[in-house]
């Protein structure tokens, strides 16, 4: 039980304020207990950061779950996903992604697994569903736009690319969305998607 209560606490504090800055002493006193009950529990920072790493992903498949079961076509699956995504990037530090890379790359290579394995995938499927019901077009290729979507969402995490200090992490990945998905479109497509748009408005 004292596990869990640690690791909902990360999970809540980390992504938010940023792995590198939150340090042990701070989530011991948000959890008022003390160190030395943290490190029974995890043996160093890196080893709770990537436990994070791991329950943020099986919460986030959890959820791209249950939003492909409601929906109906791959229009309304990846509008509500990138609702889903408005939200979770909105409670997240701009620097979690280079200071995972940076400092835990243990746990930054989950991220790269995950994504590869995971997220290339779905939004693969997505693109070859939406292609058969007519929402997108029927010349796109597939496998290169799911490849370019992964790196479109890394580059977006670059700090090189867009400094923290004049471009929101939310911003930037709403904006290439978009673009990825206007791009994609069939006028069919377009049609629906302002139909979600409508449906999904408030």
């Amino acid at each position: 039980m004292t596990r869990k209560k640690i690791l909902q606490m990360a999970v809540e504090v980390l992504p938010r304020y940023g792995v590198k800055s939150v340090t042990m002493d701070d989530l011991a006193q948000r959890l008022t207990m003390s160190k030395k009950t943290i490190y029974q529990h995890f043996k160093d920072k890196s080893a709770l950061v990537e436990a994070v790493v791991e329950e943020l992903f099986l919460q986030q498949d959890a959820q791209f779950d249950t939003i492909r079961e409601k929906s109906n076509d791959a229009i309304e699956e990846m509008y509500l996903i990138s609702v889903f995504v408005r939200q979770l990037l909105s409670a997240m530090d701009s620097s979690v992604m280079f200071d995972l890379q940076k400092y835990y790359p243990n746990a930054f290579e989950k991220v790269q697994c995950h994504k590869e394995d995971q997220m290339q995938c779905s939004i693969l499927e997505n693109l070859e569903s939406g292609v058969e019901q007519g929402f997108y077009r029927e010349d796109i290729d597939t496998g290169i736009l799911a490849k370019l979507k992964m790196l479109e969402m890394e580059g977006s995490f670059n700090p090189d690319l867009f400094p923290p200090d004049k471009y929101k992490l939310v911003d930037v990945q709403m904006q290439l969305f978009d673009h990825f998905l206007y791009g994609i479109l069939s006028t069919k497509g377009f049609k629906m998607l302002n139909v979600y748009k409508e449906k999904y408005k408030q």
